[in-house]
């Protein structure tokens, strides 16, 4: 019994069959696992299914972010990304730096294509495609190299093949502009990769990973192209500091905080000491089930409504100012499938009418810039996202 029990063991430890002859005096046949699934160093999944955005380049963009989760005890490197549609041809390439680009740490950190051992790595997808060429559904070719390991003969290939996606069906919620006037900047939003507010990933409740700023703008009014009538170190200097926010459509409020005070723009931001001091003085707004408007960094003192107030749109609902997590005077707005910024997934969202101005270059936005330069194209909009680093006439 001994003896049967130690061969029994040195079967599994050598994962072979260790089967006796089949009738006839022949070994039975043994099955290539590798001709089914395969073994990967990599686990991919996605944070949510693709969204669809009416971009106001005239195209649709197809968002969402792809989670690589190393299980491997080597660095991974990701050399390309392709996005399939159901035919199998690429709607996206992206290869080398262009994996580096778009892909950081899953909470973000510097940009890098070397998944490290045992951890994690999250790329923002953004597939650009004609309103008509919109498929149901997308699949993934990924291919990468693996660092030395002695486990390295154990990886069955260096190609993933999936996850295969569903793309949400959901049209953008068509609202109003949330403030007006002319020259908004919007210099934080969708589509680009860099962008913070693109790649900002938590896991809420310690179960999911949400994208819970991925299609939020912040907007900033630089009449002249100028954001500035000082030095910059008082929110008054800024041309855009008190301006009014407006209701986006009727609803109803559901959160107010209107009692932080405003950051010094030229200081450290100070009082950030949990989830809810982020947004500071902030208004949430429920206007359809399950989708909420949300404002962010608001004056202090200036919310005009309370929590179960039925507002209409176009109502003015407090003013644009620096609280929270805010380095200078904006106004931070999104949608969401949830009342609070922090835990809730960002929702794209369309605005019925306004005037694309044209288009910044991001370095620009970098404080240094007195003046900004604005290139086209322009011209009106409807139903569309002013997607980033684009400047906007939203009327009177």
């Amino acid at each position: 019994m001994r003896m049967l029990r130690s061969v029994i063991l040195a079967c599994a430890v050598a994962l072979t069959g260790c089967g006796g002859p089949a009738a006839g005096g022949q070994s039975a046949p043994v099955t290539d696992p590798t001709t089914t699934l395969t073994t990967t160093p990599l686990m991919v999944s996605a944070v949510n299914a693709p969204r669809r955005l009416s971009g106001s380049d005239g195209k649709v963009h197809l968002d969402y972010d792809l989670i690589f989760q190393s299980v491997f005890d080597a660095p991974v490197t990701i050399t390309s990304i392709e996005v399939l549609d159901p035919d199998g041809n690429a709607l996206l390439a992206l290869r080398g730096d262009g994996v580096a680009e778009a892909t950081m740490p899953v909470f973000p950190g510097p940009s890098t294509a070397v998944v490290p051992p045992g951890g994690a790595l999250g790329t923002v997808l953004d597939v650009v495609l004609p309103s008509e060429e919109v498929p149901a559904r997308l699949g993934h070719r990924i291919r990468y190299t693996t660092g030395d390991s002695p486990a390295r003969s154990a990886m069955g290939g260096s190609e993933i093949l999936g996850p295969e996606l569903d793309v949400d069906p959901t049209a953008p919620a068509v609202i109003k502009p949330p403030v007006r006037g002319a020259d908004w900047v919007n210099g934080n939003a969708c589509c680009a990769p860099e962008a913070p507010h693109r790649h900002t990933r938590f896991a809420v409740g310690g179960t999911t990973v949400k994208n819970v700023e991925e299609f939020a703008v912040d907007l900033m009014r630089m009449p002249g192209g100028r954001a500035l009538d000082g030095a910059g170190t008082r929110v008054e200097d800024f041309r855009t500091y008190g301006a009014e926010v407006l209701a986006v459509a009727d609803g109803e409020v559901t959160a107010v905080v209107d009692d932080m005070p405003d950051q010094r723009p030229d200081g450290p931001r100070v009082g950030i000491e949990t989830p809810a001091d982020y947004a500071g003085n902030r208004v949430s707004l429920q206007i359809s089930p399950g989708v909420w408007a949300i404002y962010g960094h608001l004056q202090p003192g200036s919310v005009t409504v309370e929590p179960g107030d039925q507002v209409r749109a176009g109502q003015v609902i407090g003013r644009l100012g620096n609280s929270g997590n805010s380095s200078a005077p904006h106004l931070h707005f999104q949608l969401s499938d949830g009342p609070d910024i922090m835990n809730s997934n960002s929702l794209p969202f369309s605005l019925d009418s306004y005037r694309l101005v044209g288009s910044i270059d991001p370095a620009q936005l970098n404080g240094d810039v007195p003046v900004i330069t604005i290139s086209g194209p322009g011209g009106e909009q409807t139903n569309s996202y002013p997607l980033a680093y684009t400047v906007s006439d939203f009327g009177q």
